[in-house]
């Protein structure tokens, strides 16, 4: 497959400099965690020696070793069990500026050649969860509409940023279009790559890592996205990637459906990226096809578990298409959030309340609410419980009435906050072109206007 080419990497000093002060307050644990500290005060000495390292890694196509060293932070499970680390790869922030500048100008080449899949929605621009979703709920919606049972199945690649392998990742690199100066720093920045673990007050000496895209790294997640590009094109059933994660969909075809299973298998084998058989999942949605499928591994064939319930992207699904469970969850996570914030601060005032509602409780009751949103009333009534609760919590405000705390915090019922977001969505896909996947142009020439009269779309039956 040949493309166009990208083969030079853009030097600009301006826009890198104004990179570099929108990340003043990063902080990272590398060596150069001043540069976050002064970025936004840099002298002209300081901002020559900077450039240097810029220039000098960009005409020579060369990435320092030293800062290729990982220390992988303390993991969250069992210290003891190598599995429990991973090799997380917190990369000095000029050189963070230099993949922000090379991811830029990798995405308008793939953009202006139209090369990612149409089915990604991870780390790119107007793609995100919600997107994600949102497509797949529509086909079940539309299945079930038409009396169709919708078989899914949801597929988890095991650790695939840890182990996607550089020479194939290479490979597609320069058949997409990435090709000299670029792909020789990329060669570079991939190469050469060590990581240790933190044990105590010391650190061992560090141990080659020779396959993987460096986590916490801003090219990182976008060669894998590149990487798995070509996997959409042998699959036939309705298909959404959100970075590694993949399921597939199909309301008319089981067999279909196990053909492309079986594809993804062999395409995992053929580029070392293998499905870890064990996690993958199969749910029937609007009721119960009765189909079964499998896995035919290199020596056995294994079942995939069938679910009732089922997280995805952060999201719990029923096979009854509800999400009624979510709400309830969400709901309960609030108020132990809330009983671990009243144990923690016995005094909160109006400032104090806003930092701690905004960062710990409200994420928990407004994420994905375009697509988790039921109408139920108990669901309603479980999250704005959450708020009630929470605001009877600033001092003095306890036995004022619901809707008089809310005016002196200059808050709205959570019911508004859904309307808004519903509204911002909706403008979002009409300004993206995301709009035509979800509504039906109607062609009605018969009104009479002028060329700038808004379209009419057909928003099936409400």
């Amino acid at each position: 497959m040949g493309h166009g080419g990208c083969n030079n990497f853009p030097l600009d000093q301006e826009s890198l400099f104004s990179d570099l002060v929108m990340f003043a307050e990063e902080r990272t644990e590398t060596a150069c965690t001043w540069f976050g500290k002064s970025a936004s005060n840099l002298e002209r000495q300081i901002r020559g020696t900077v450039w240097s390292v810029w220039y000098n890694s960009i005409s020579q196509k060369f990435v320092y070793t030293g800062l290729k060293v990982g220390v992988d932070p303390s993991p969250a499970g069992d210290r003891h069990s190598p599995a429990s680390y991973r090799p997380i790869s917190l990369t000095s922030i000029p050189y963070k500026i230099m993949e922000r500048l090379l991811k830029r100008t990798i995405l308008k080449h793939f953009s202006s050649d139209n090369l990612f899949s149409s089915i990604h929605h991870g780390f790119l621009p107007d793609r995100s969860c919600i997107t994600n979703m949102l497509i797949f709920m529509d086909s079940l919606t539309e299945a079930k509409d038409n009396r169709h049972i919708s078989d899914a199945i949801f597929f988890d690649f095991a650790k695939a940023f840890d182990r996607v392998p550089h020479g194939p990742l290479l490979h597609k690199l320069e058949a997409y279009g990435i090709q000299g100066g670029v792909l020789r720093w990329i060669i570079s920045f991939l190469g050469n790559r060590a990581s240790r673990v933190k044990t105590g007050l010391g650190l061992p000496s560090p141990s080659p890592v020779s396959v993987g895209v460096p986590q916490g790294s801003v090219l990182g997640p976008l060669f894998l996205l590149i990487y798995i590009n070509d996997l959409p094109e042998l699959i036939s059933s309705n298909a959404l990637l959100y970075a590694d994660d993949l399921k597939i969909e199909n309301a008319c075809d089981p067999n279909a459906l196990q053909i492309d299973l079986d594809r993804i298998k062999c395409w995992s084998e053929d580029w070392s990226l293998p499905l870890n058989d064990s996690k993958s999942a199969h749910m029937s949605l609007g009721g119960d096809s009765g189909s079964l499928f499998v896995i035919h591994g290199a020596q056995d064939v294994v079942g995939i578990t069938k679910v009732d319930l089922k997280k995805d992207l952060g999201i719990w699904l029923s096979s009854g298409l509800s999400f009624s469970y979510h709400r309830q969850l969400a709901a309960k996570r609030g108020l132990m959030t809330l009983g671990m914030i009243k144990r923690t601060f016995p005094r909160i005032d109006k400032h104090a309340f806003h930092t701690l509602y905004r960062v710990y409780i409200r994420p928990l009751l407004e994420y994905a609410n375009q697509v988790v949103y039921t109408g139920l009333k108990k669901d309603i009534l479980a999250i704005e419980r959450v708020q009630r609760v929470a605001t009877k919590m600033v001092t003095g405000l306890r036995h004022l009435s619901y809707e008089s705390r809310l005016e002196i915090l200059e808050l709205y019922p959570l019911e508004f906050r859904r309307l808004r977001g519903d509204l911002i969505l909706t403008h979002f896909q009409f300004s993206t072109g995301l709009v035509q996947q979800f509504f039906t142009l109607v062609r009605d020439n018969s009104r009479r206007g002028h060329d700038m009269k808004h379209l009419s779309f057909d928003l099936g039956p409400f």
